[in-house]
């Protein structure tokens, strides 16, 4: 189970991997969940999910400690004790309950990151950002926490550098950390991934618009404040760099129909175009410098027309979203990649409706027997046939994973699920009335 979750992957994912493997009952897998939460081993989700359901379809503000005791992280007498310790200080030394709850061990600061963003999303209007200040038998609490929304990160940082503050920024998004090391108001170190100095900083407050966000009195970690990480351009300058940068970004995601989360296609260098040393930017026709042209190479050899930008970027690791769009409009003019001529998430979610309409009137254990025997009649037993999953109630699902093991694009998955669909109405057309099964397809359309 903890092998299956990897942060990023929805629970209904991770379920269907598993019971399709045969490695556990439903049953088993909610009980084995409930365990590793007991065990605060993963982030609670029975208690929590309600709650958030609750408060989200009725558009219910809350306020952290309300989410905190729901979701069973911590109990109203730790949030008493805390508040009341809290409340016998004094001045500036004060803290709000988040910190002051990591500062106790109830929470670790990854909790509160978790929560701040649930209050984030679901809560409708979260606390408003504090400032304050560690004590000397408290060194390493945090002193500023909020998150991106509330605001912007241009602004963030020019607030610690109007602020004269000294210490570590370090905002979290995912899998995603930006950190950055001030004294005395200057911005002096940065990294984001593999990005380092100037370009994280230019990176950060040009596309994060996201994230939980910790300050934190501290001495800088090794990582950050050697050489590579040195910030040398005023700050202003990188904001200003920044803000160019966005409009950039703006432009060229405008040319493709899902910005950054759009996949790309990698088309045969028919021309010749890799060995031409004469290559010029569509801009100002100027000859492509030798770094911009292999950025360009490294995403067009990156592209498998599953992953998006954003995840190839990711990928990447060292490449600047600037560098990377800039790349992918320069492949663009040379037709070296293009955009899928279709989209799999419509497609797919027309056979999701369809299947769990047939389901409904065939029952789960016919349903899921006729999926899994039209997608063998086919793919076969060929490695294409595992990118699809399919649920114990009859959910049909894409591994993209898997599919990217297999070579598969956006265009292939497509054409097969198609196939796959054609053959599972003609299956089930033999067992459900021929009105009845319309209908199903109708209503799958129609929504």
């Amino acid at each position: 189970m903890l092998a299956a979750i990897d942060n990023y992957t929805p629970l209904s994912a991770v379920a269907q991997k598993l019971l399709g493997q045969g490695k556990m009952t439903f049953e088993e897998l909610k009980e084995e969940l409930k365990s590793l939460e007991h065990g605060r081993v993963i982030f609670p989700i029975f208690a929590k999910i309600p709650f958030l359901v609750h408060c989200f379809r009725n558009k219910v503000p809350f306020k952290l400690k309300d989410y905190l005791v729901a979701s069973r992280l911590l109990t109203q007498d730790q949030i008493d004790e805390v508040a009341m310790e809290q409340k016998n200080i004094k001045g500036k030394d004060r803290l709000n309950l988040g910190p002051a709850a990591v500062a106790k061990g109830y929470l670790t600061s990854r909790q509160l990151e978790v929560a701040l963003q649930d209050q984030a999303f679901y809560g409708q209007a979260g606390d408003k950002v504090k400032m304050v200040s560690a004590t000397a038998e408290q060194p390493l609490v945090q002193s500023l926490v909020g998150h991106l929304g509330t605001t912007d990160p241009s602004g963030l940082l020019q607030s610690l550098s109007n602020n004269r503050e000294t210490g570590v920024l370090s905002v979290e998004l995912r899998d995603l950390q930006f950190r950055a090391l001030f004294e005395q108001g200057k911005l002096t170190h940065a990294k984001l991934g593999k990005v380092k100095g100037n370009l994280a900083v230019t990176e950060f407050a040009s596309v994060w618009r996201e994230g939980i966000f910790v300050f934190i009195h501290r001495q800088p970690p090794p990582d950050l404040s050697d050489q590579a990480c040195q910030v040398d351009r005023p700050l202003d300058k990188l904001l200003l760099d920044a803000a160019l940068a966005t409009d950039h970004i703006s432009v060229v995601c405008k040319k493709l129909p899902k910005g950054l989360k759009t996949s790309l296609e990698r088309l045969e260098d028919v021309a010749n175009l890799w060995h031409s040393t004469k290559l010029v930017d569509p801009k100002d026709k100027t000859v492509l410098k030798a770094e911009d042209l292999a950025v360009m190479h490294r995403l067009w050899s990156a592209l498998d027309g599953l992953t998006p930008l954003s995840g190839i970027i990711k990928n990447l690791g060292d490449v600047s979203t600037l560098d990377m769009v800039t790349s992918v409009d320069r492949l663009l003019h040379y037709k070296l990649v293009s955009v899928p001529a279709v989209d799999v998430s419509g497609p797919l979610h027309k056979f999701q409706q369809i299947a769990k309409g047939v389901g409904e009137r065939l029952g789960f254990e016919r349903n899921v027997a006729l999926l899994r025997l039209t997608l063998q009649a086919t793919q076969g037993y060929s490695i294409r046939s595992r990118m699809f999953t399919i649920g114990s109630a009859g959910e049909v699902g894409i591994d993209f994973a898997a599919a990217k093991s297999a070579g598969a694009t956006f265009s292939m998955i497509a054409k097969d699920l198609e196939d796959w669909q054609v053959k599972y109405v003609e299956y089930v057309s033999q067992e459900l009335e021929r009105n009845v099964l319309r209908d199903i397809v109708y209503k799958a359309h129609q929504g």
